[in-house]
């Protein structure tokens, strides 16, 4: 039997076999968002939830390449979904150019450049320096997706908050492999672990904070905290690039 990996939009894309999409699992829901206005709601052109992603600065989010599809505008401040927040314009959404689905998920980033400066926000998360070796810290992970699966349900209107342990690299495969055989977990992406809290359908493309610093965006998991490590693109090896993106743009 094969197991369904799920990227995480609010529309999941299925690797093994077609289904749909990714939320918090447990944590909790925050009913003050002051200490995470940079997280935001990404909005395709039917003006549903499809993702999450991270504000770096006034002009730019990161978030997952596999977000691409049909996003319009990002809302900053809402704690209602996508209501009651402000709403910007997307610019232009620049996916990572080594990014690909199959056989697994690789290079899953993008950089979305709005149209005009954010205006409520000025303190940003620090991005990651180095690379994440520490497997007793205690991360953060973020999103609005949806709170359990396959049972029917809706994305949390309020921002979610769960803490999550990274696993090494080696176990991580390990562990995808005794689910899904010929399944491999590309390099340059960070595992993590809980026993309350998993990704799950919509909260791809939000982030993973360690030491309070973006080092993950969410990119896939066996979906809801099936057991199986959720998978991260480690923004570490990625600043250069995503660098490069805000200096031409």
């Amino acid at each position: 039997m094969k197991t369904v990996v799920f990227l995480l939009p609010l529309i999941f894309f299925a690797i093994c076999n077609g289904e749909e999409e990714t939320k918090i699992v447990g944590g909790e829901e925050l009913d003050d968002i002051s200490d995470y206005l940079f997280v935001v709601a990404l909005v395709d052109e039917n003006d549903d939830f499809a993702c999450g992603g991270t504000l770096i600065d006034s002009r730019h989010v990161i978030t997952a390449a596999h977000c691409s599809e049909g996003i319009s505008k990002v809302v900053v401040g809402s704690n209602d979904l996508i209501s009651d927040g402000t709403d910007y314009s997307v610019k232009d959404f620049i996916s990572h150019p080594d990014f690909t689905e199959d056989p697994s998920p690789a290079n899953d980033i993008a950089v979305m450049i709005l149209s005009e400066d954010v205006s409520e926000i000025t303190d940003f998360p620090k991005r990651a320096t180095a690379e994440l070796d520490d497997y007793d810290t205690s991360c953060k992970a973020l999103g609005k997706g949806y709170t359990g699966y396959p049972e029917p349900g809706k994305p949390s209107k309020k921002l979610k908050l769960g803490y999550v342990k990274p696993v090494p690299h080696s176990k991580c495969e390990d562990e995808w492999k005794e689910a899904e055989s010929d399944f491999e977990v590309a390099e340059k992406t960070i595992c993590t672990f809980s026993n309350d809290t998993a990704a799950c359908l919509g909260d791809s493309g939000g982030p993973l904070l360690c030491n309070e610093e973006l080092t993950g965006v969410v990119s896939y998991g066996n979906p809801c905290g099936e057991g199986t490590p959720d998978v991260f693109t480690e923004v570490y090896f990625f600043n250069d690039w995503i660098d490069s993106v805000i200096n031409d743009n």
